[in-house]
This record gives structure tokens, C-alpha cells and sequence, in this order.
């Protein structure tokens, strides 16, 4: 069963929103053409960073029975073009999946947590064939095991 999540996110590569697409989850700024970004500039890209802004997510899935509320964790990764679907159960930095912290009891978590990725790139357009994945999913705590429920996701 599918579930329509809206997430407030913006996604920033350096000190720029992507000109990638224009989604409606995502902030996107104007650049210069001189911004390494702009694909005009001569700057470098190789190695550069994707700074993702988790601000929040609003009528969560109540997938604890017991409170009528979800315990929700934000997992999110940088993929390139042609990427594979994460195992969003290997969640770290040296996995390239990136978490936000668990907002206990709640429907509508506010994050507001900024998440860093760094990035190897060969080309302006790898860049742009490449996507951000969110996962929303509940975390729940039994006997000292951590399972989790999906929520939602925007790719």
C-alpha cells in the first residue's frame, strides 16, 4: 500500500539549491552562470559535498497501535544515475545512507537537520543524472532489537 508523504526538504550542492528539477518538495535557487554549478563555470567539481536540509514531514502513517502515533526515522542517499535501490537496512556514513534522529510519538516529526554527503564527481552531468532518495520509516524498540515499518518515500 502506497501512502502520499509530504516532506518539506531543500538540497543544497555547496551553497546552492540543484538546478536539477524543479520538484515540488524541493527549494530550488537561481545561480550565476559563473557558479561551478551553472555547468558554464571551469571550477572543479571532482570532489565537492551535497548538503541535505530534512525540515519535516506532515501526517505520518500511525503505525504504533498502542500510542496511535509512529516513532519516524528520515534515511536518505545520494544516487547516481543508473543507482541501484539502497538496502535501507545497512543504514550508515560508510554505506552512504544518512539518518536523521528518531522524534518519538508523532504523526508530524519537525527535523530540521542538515545531512552532508560527500561526492566524487567526474562531470556537471553526473551530477544532474544523479537523485537524492528519502525513506521515512517507524522504528520500533522490542526485547533490544530494532525493527522498522516504511512510512512513506519521495525519490
Amino acid at each position: 500500500m502506497s501512502q502520499k508523504v509530504a516532506v518539506s526538504a531543500s538540497v543544497k550542492y555547496r551553497n546552492m539549491s540543484t538546478p536539477k528539477k524543479n520538484k515540488t518538495l524541493l527549494k530550488v535557487n537561481p545561480v550565476s552562470s559563473g557558479h561551478w554549478s551553472s555547468g558554464k563555470s571551469k571550477e572543479d567539481l571532482h570532489q565537492t559535498k551535497c548538503v541535505v536540509h530534512i525540515i519535516k514531514a506532515t501526517q505520518l502513517l500511525a503505525s504504533d497501535a498502542d500510542t496511535g502515533k509512529s516513532d519516524p526515522i528520515c534515511f536518505m542517499k545520494f544516487c547516481p544515475q543508473y543507482s541501484t535501490t539502497p538496502d535501507w537496512n545497512i543504514a550508515s556514513p560508510e554505506s552512504g545512507i544518512l539518518t536523521t534522529t528518531v522524534i518519538q510519538a508523532c504523526t508530524d516529526p519537525i527535523w530540521n537537520s542538515h545531512h552532508t554527503f560527500p561526492l566524487i564527481l567526474e562531470s556537471y552531468q553526473e551530477l544532474l543524472n544523479s537523485s537524492i532518495k528519502i525513506l521515512i520509516r517507524d522504528q520500533d524498540e522490542e526485547d533490544g532489537r530494532v525493527t522498522f515499518d516504511d512510512l512513506g518515500q519521495v525519490l
